[in-house]
């Protein structure tokens, strides 16, 4: 009998043990996962079309058509890196100078607050005027095709843009009023966006 008891409380232990080791294997990595499954895209807001890449920086690549090919790797850090928003902010100011270049942010959305998570680049075949006007100079109807509908938690712009946000597609309010940047969208529009307009 107690042979019996001492079998079955060593088998309650090596259930016990697999039991921890299995919670230990799937809880390890979810972090890793969830790094890997963010996506960094790029959209040009004329055409639409929209490629996606594992990391930010060959996105910002393919944004700038090549031009800036050496930026963080992290959508985050990217986005608190000073320089590299002269850079980009740079490459509009050549085109409004006579320059024959092609792609040029008019601003990133971010699927978390804090320029967290995948991002998406909307891009132009130049930058805004800088006059802030309301004046609408780029626009982007529906975001639900490219699956960002209902996504964006914070935004920076480039390029002399300012942008605001519909929660609707097609530009039907209500809508937020034209800004450069929020590191939180506010909880009116936050995860609600479907359109976008830049000035």
């Amino acid at each position: 009998m107690a042979r019996n008891v001492r079998k079955v409380a060593l088998g309650w232990a090596g259930v016990v043990m697999v039991a921890v080791g299995l919670c230990a294997v799937v809880v390890a990595p979810a972090s890793a996962v969830a790094v890997a499954s963010e996506r960094h895209c790029v959209v040009s807001v004329a055409d639409r079309e929209m490629r996606c890449f594992a990391g930010f920086r060959e996105a910002l690549a393919v944004a700038t058509a090549g031009r800036i090919a050496d930026a963080p790797d992290d959508a985050a850090a990217a986005a608190a890196d000073r320089v590299l928003e002269r850079r980009i902010n740079a490459l509009a100011a050549g085109r409004r100078d006579g320059a024959l270049m092609e792609g040029y942010v008019l601003s990133i959305e971010y699927q978390h607050e804090n320029f967290g998570g995948s991002s998406i680049i909307f891009t132009g075949y130049r930058g805004c005027d800088g006059i802030d006007d309301g004046i609408v100079e780029f626009e982007y109807a529906d975001l639900a095709p490219i699956g960002w509908n209902d996504t964006i938690s914070s935004f920076r712009t480039y390029s002399d843009c300012r942008v605001r946000h519909f929660e609707h597609p097609h530009f039907v309010t209500p809508r937020t009023v034209f800004q450069t940047t929020l590191s939180y969208i506010g909880s009116l529009m936050n995860d609600r966006a479907s359109s976008l307009q830049w000035t």
